[in-house]
């Protein structure tokens, strides 16, 4: 199943399971918003969505939870990140894979499942470590044999050049920024049909365009960078104290006496999805330099938010 087959079906039915094969980030983002979109819609994001990570958590834990009945969604979605750790270590790669035993989970405890999967939930499996290629493909292979039990599989396989500069178009529509045809050219080369890297120069762009209005319309940049400070430094929180959904985060927040309503929960969490604890790091010192700067000597507000968002987005 291809992403554009699956954006289909997931708006006229939604399956129990699915298994998201590849690297190719941007597809992977955008149909798993639809996803959400289907089963969750803009307000069960909140209580529904719940994020696992098998290289530390076992696939057993997550079908336990899925088997769980929640107090407070109606339509859950589990994703489960690193699929590819839940494959047994230390035999033969046929064998191990057979039997499905290993120290990360059972085969024979998801095919249990899906004989009889929970009403309301749906299973997202995402193995994004290998590619469709050379020695990858084989890896890949044992993957989709272990899963073998799920039977809506999407493949995210790379962009070609062709297909990466209609894509950057419709893109750059979207947000409303205009390139030059020579310049898309210039940056789907650059990037080598990266639709993941394509977007997010789109993004950075529309984001200088974003900030060019806002000193046109004379907003205080250091206000809107203080904003920032605060939504980084919670959501750091939020990763490093394992949260996994804004109803979570809005209880963790609450019960530490800061002020935590929903749609502001939700906006850490979203925070927390995009950013890894590293770049969350990184960003509340790239905060931290910026506000040194706005305080010292400086050309102007603008320039110094405008190396702001490129380091953040490089």
């Amino acid at each position: 199943m291809t992403p554009a087959q699956f954006l289909i079906r997931v708006r006229q039915q939604v399956a129990p399971a699915y298994l998201l094969l590849g690297r190719e980030d941007y597809d992977r983002r955008r149909c798993r918003e639809a996803l959400l979109d289907a089963v969750l819609g803009p307000e069960g994001r909140e209580s529904g969505l719940t994020r696992y990570d098998l290289s530390g958590t076992s696939l057993a834990e997550v079908i336990d939870d899925a088997r769980s009945l929640s107090l407070f969604a109606a339509a859950r979605v589990i994703v489960a990140e690193s699929a590819e750790a839940a494959l047994p270590h230390g035999r033969t790669s046929e064998d191990a894979t057979e039997d499905g035993a290993g120290a990360h989970g059972s085969a024979d405890a998801l095919a249990a499942y899906m004989r009889d999967p929970s009403p309301g939930v749906t299973l997202v499996f995402e193995a994004t470590r290998f590619d469709f290629e050379g020695e990858d493909k084989k890896k890949l292979d044992r993957i989709r044999k272990f899963y073998s039990v799920i039977p809506e599989v999407m493949e995210l396989r790379r962009y070609s050049a062709q297909e990466a500069r209609a894509e950057a178009q419709a893109l750059a529509r979207r947000a409303s920024v205009t390139l030059d045809p020579s310049a898309l050219e210039l940056l789907v080369e650059a990037l080598a049909a990266d639709m993941a890297r394509i977007s997010m120069e789109i993004e950075k762009l529309a984001l200088l365009d974003m900030l060019d209005t806002l000193t046109r319309e004379g907003e205080y940049l250091p206000m809107a960078l203080a904003f920032l400070a605060t939504q980084f430094r919670l959501a750091l929180v939020a990763r490093e104290a394992g949260l996994r959904s804004a109803q979570q985060i809005q209880s963790h927040f609450t019960r530490q006496g800061i002020q935590m309503w929903g749609s502001r929960a939700e906006q850490v969490y979203q925070t927390v999805s995009r950013f890894s604890s590293e770049q969350l790091h990184r960003a509340v010192k790239l905060v931290f330099a910026a506000d040194r700067d706005l305080r010292s000597a400086r050309p102007d507000d603008r320039t110094i938010m405008e190396h702001f968002v490129m380091e953040l987005t490089r």
